[in-house]
């Protein structure tokens, strides 16, 4: 996920609060999408679930270290608790336990939608899942890990994705966003909309991402925006405000991420994905 991060294992850094040093397993560091990121894995090696109690240990000494990202791993498991403590902190910082069984999924957690002979691959931010199951509303959806789908709506805090195909009604990512607000306007008062540029991708391809809030949305809805050749993948982020900065940093790291493909099909079954990044064909 950090392809061009310094990693370092066993590494000793003192404690901002504390004064005194911190052991680390294992310290990922590197600049995502705009973001300085510095990640603190710790293994536990233990014969019980780690609780609550554990995860606000491990939540006290990423804050000591002055990381933005925690991943706490386990031998046997963790409570429901200590998930939901790890991932609804009110701090600035983005956490997640993970149990060893787990890790053998890990690399795959992202997707692969698409329209038509259009789509991307695309990873999960840290700390969500992807659901690829097609609706006829969106492409996929992420949401945090540990929670169904249903149990991420309630909360007001997950983000889908679609493909908008250019054409004479939106053929770039300002034109697109701008008429996604109109049709907004038609459904709710009191409409309060800004527009932002993205973070920079490799590619040089534009990005934008568009806020929207209004009386009648329980939460606020964020548009990420990425400028294709030919068509524009947009993701649709919805959070409450007290966890919009984590959640923003979440859209940023996707809109840095995703790579488009081609896909060609031959006898309804498809036979080729070209990325337009790599070249490469799988």
């Amino acid at each position: 996920m950090y392809p061009g991060a310094k990693i370092i294992r066993d590494v000793k850094i003192k404690g901002r609060y504390s004064g005194i040093k911190r052991q680390i397993d294992i310290l990922i560091e590197a600049e995502v999408a705009g973001f300085r990121t510095r990640i603190v894995v710790d293994a536990k090696y233990i014969s019980r679930r780690i609780d609550v109690k554990g995860v606000e240990a491990f939540i006290s000494k990423v804050d000591d270290v002055g990381a933005t990202h925690g991943l706490l791993v386990t031998k046997t498991g963790y409570s429901k608790g200590a998930i939901e403590r790890a991932h609804r902190d009110p701090r600035d910082i983005e956490l997640d336990v993970l149990s060893v069984e787990e890790l053998e999924y890990f690399q795959a957690f992202g997707a692969i939608p698409y329209s038509g002979d259009r789509g991307i691959l695309v990873p999960a931010p840290f700390g969500w899942v992807v659901d690829a199951r097609p609706t006829p509303a969106y492409l996929a959806e992420f949401h945090q890990r540990g929670l169904t789908l249903e149990e991420a709506h309630r909360n007001w805090e997950w983000m889908y994705v679609n493909l908008w195909h250019k054409d004479k009604t939106a053929h770039s990512i300002q034109q697109l966003a701008e008429w996604q607000a109109n049709q907004m306007k038609d459904v709710y008062t009191n409409l309060c909309t800004a527009i932002d540029e993205g973070p920079a991708r490799r590619d040089g391809r534009a990005t934008l991402i568009r806020t929207a809030t209004s009386d009648e949305l329980p939460c606020t809805e964020i548009t990420g925006y990425i400028d294709f050749d030919d068509f524009i993948p947009f993701f649709v982020l919805f959070t409450v405000p007290q966890l919009a900065a984590k959640n923003v940093r979440k859209l940023k790291y996707v809109l840095h991420a995703a790579v488009p493909i081609q896909l060609s099909y031959q006898d309804g079954r498809t036979i080729r994905r070209r990325s337009e990044i790599s070249g490469q064909v799988d």
